[in-house]
């Protein structure tokens, strides 16, 4: 494995997002939320949260600080990190499992040590389950229980040193 290929989805690349991308950077979140969260935050809380638009708003609103992955077929996937913060690392459905996750996260915790920060620190639903043992396996360690501002649901913090 070459150096770039090692730091690019097994597709493409990795960019830092443009305007342009907000809206299938939404639809990918849209997508991801209404595939995943059902399980944990229930039917009803997933349909308030995408019909309300908050999840587009999120998006539009971190779209200056958010990094792609870029396939042959498009978007993929993309984080959003904020100084220490991991805030958003999201994969397409149909691109979950082919190693894009793992890419980006890889590249997010490089951002992160470029700004200087030893520790990377990321917050997930309690009950999130294959978001815990997806961070569990790169290395991110339980840091504790956190309120839910929207209160929706509890929140785990993790953290990994760098």
């Amino acid at each position: 494995m070459t150096a770039s290929s090692a730091s690019s989805p097994p597709d493409g690349g990795i960019r830092p997002a443009r305007p342009a991308d907000a809206p299938r950077l939404q639809a990918i979140a849209c997508r991801a939320i209404d595939h995943g969260y059902r399980r944990f935050l229930g039917n009803k809380a997933v349909d308030y949260y995408l019909e309300s638009g908050a999840s587009d708003r999120e998006v539009a609103r971190h779209i200056a600080h958010a990094t792609v992955a870029e396939g042959e077929d498009g978007l993929l996937g993309f984080y959003v990190v904020l100084e220490d913060l991991l805030h958003l690392l999201i994969v397409d459905p149909p691109a979950q499992g082919r190693g894009v996750g793992a890419q980006l996260l890889r590249a997010a915790e490089a951002a992160i040590a470029a700004e200087g920060h030893a520790r990377a620190r990321l917050e997930i639903h309690a009950g999130n389950e294959a978001a815990q043992r997806f961070y569990a396996r790169h290395g991110w360690q339980d840091a504790g229980f956190l309120a839910d501002p929207d209160g929706l649901a509890r929140r785990l913090r993790m953290e990994k040193h760098l």
